[in-house]
């Protein structure tokens, strides 16, 4: 993966949020590739986990588009998942290194998300609902009556239909799935409409429709946790933010507002007196007819960048200009571009005559909507396959996920770790793998500063 990253590119992302490249005359196959289906873990949040994935995937895709192999691909953060359009002669199995399918369905069964974040229909709801993601393409029900079938179809501004589903709810009146991405368009566009019937056999027992509105994120005062933003005018909503301790795993505060949007469409939401940091995730969801709710998600502007790699990702709001900017060895190297439709922008570090940067600890990074230079730390992981543990340095006093990969086998397990006032610290892997000698181990340090929220991976393999 580190090799692949080294790879000459400048990213370019466009409008839309997919990244795109022309295809030829081989044929278009599809590709669904799970985010977590292959981390051991159970500590670490779900969509954080699909986050850290799609960062390790993203580049290698990118660099695949460069070369004309991907044509497009997008995450489903929400269900933990990226789906890919291809040239169907293109091995991209072996080129990513992680299971595919070729169904988006299969997919789903395989990643351990398979809901939607911060998901309050199942419990709030009286009556038959649908939950859809803006710019997503996978939707949850509820109270739907158990196994009823449902049939949905998505159809576009000009009333065609892009876009149709066939399945059932499961024993308990609940479903969560998508639409399929095989066709030119399956996402939720503002806009389109979007339709679903429930039926018992061949008889129909609701029909549920509505046109997607507009979602927006507009600013983010970290200082005072309040955010703005722009929706369907007069229609209620729900706000969640979620802010990790940095303490122990799993260790999240969570705010929740309600309230309605204006009339003129504006909304506002103080979320109380704790500050936001960098990376923070924000969810607003209105309730757009009595029974159809839609919810849009992003995360407060940061980092992640590569320490002895050539790549940062940086996040920011949704569609905007982007502008990435580092420091290295005293020169100061400028990417430029947008954010896409879930406030991510990738940047793989090139010089001016195309050489790649290698960023270093004291390299700085800044961009669009960061407050301050992210400096990058000092991280270093060695993996002891006699003891099956990692050690190595890292800032002192500090908590952070060390992760570890046996093999190549895609397969990834994490520990928790705390570094002592030294810097030192040991990450014991012995009750989960069994590390042979000269066995290829990859280890990574994924390190979240706890003043910013900004992030700094740092990988070493090691093997014959």
């Amino acid at each position: 993966m580190k090799s692949v990253r080294m790879l000459l590119i400048l990213v370019f992302i466009l409008v839309t949020g997919i990244g795109t490249a022309t295809a030829n005359s081989q044929g278009v196959s599809y590709a669904f590739i799970p985010l977590d289906s292959q981390i051991h873990s159970t500590a670490s949040h779900a969509m954080d986990q699909a986050r850290q994935g799609y960062s390790r995937l993203a580049h290698l895709l990118l660099v695949a588009q460069s070369h004309g192999d991907v044509i497009a691909f997008e995450p489903e953060f929400s269900f933990g998942f990226v789906k890919v359009q291809y040239r169907s002669d293109f091995d991209i199995a072996s080129w990513v290194g992680m299971s595919i399918y070729p169904e988006i369905h299969s997919a789903i069964a395989a990643t351990s998300i398979q809901k939607l974040e911060n998901e309050e229909t199942y419990t709030t709801a009286a009556i038959p609902s649908f939950t859809i993601e803006l710019f997503g393409s996978c939707f949850s029900g509820s109270k739907l009556g158990a196994n009823r079938h449902i049939i949905a179809s998505l159809r576009d501004s000009n009333n065609l239909i892009v876009s149709n589903y066939d399945g059932d709810a499961d024993g308990s009146g609940n479903i969560e799935d998508c639409f399929d991405w095989s066709g030119p368009v399956s996402d939720f566009l503002p806009g389109y409409r979007v339709k679903f019937q429930r039926f018992s056999g061949s008889t129909l027992l609701s029909s549920h429709t509505t046109e997607i509105p507009w979602i927006k994120f507009l600013s983010a005062k970290k200082s005072t946790a309040a955010v703005t933003g722009k929706g369907p005018g007069g229609k209620s909503f729900t706000a969640v933010w979620e802010h990790p301790a940095l303490d122990v795993p799993g260790n999240y505060l969570t705010v929740t507002k309600t309230g309605n949007v204006s009339v003129y469409g504006d909304w506002s939401v103080d979320f109380g007196t704790t500050p936001m940091r960098g990376d923070d995730y924000i969810e607003f969801k209105v309730k757009q007819t009595a029974d159809i709710y839609v919810y849009r998600s992003f995360w407060l502007p940061s980092v992640y960048c590569g320490l002895g790699d050539n790549w940062c990702d940086l996040y920011g709001f949704p569609l905007k200009d982007a502008s990435l900017s580092i420091t290295h060895s005293s020169k100061t190297y400028t990417f430029q571009g947008k954010f896409d439709n879930w406030g991510w922008f990738g940047v793989d570090l090139v010089t001016f005559s195309k050489l790649p940067i290698f960023m270093i600890a004291g390299d700085t990074v800044n961009g669009t909507g960061i407050s301050s230079p992210h400096q990058l730390p000092n991280l270093t992981a060695i993996p002891h396959p006699n003891a099956d543990t990692v050690t190595g340095k890292a800032p002192p006093s500090r908590n952070f996920w060390v992760w570890i990969e046996i093999a190549n086998s895609g397969n990834w397990y994490s520990r928790w770790s705390h570094t002592n006032s030294l810097g030192n610290y040991m990450a014991d892997f012995s009750t989960s793998v069994d590390i042979l000698p000269n066995q290829p181990v990859t280890a990574e340090v994924f390190y979240k500063d706890p003043t910013t929220g900004y992030v700094t991976v740092y990988l070493f393999s090691t093997g014959p």
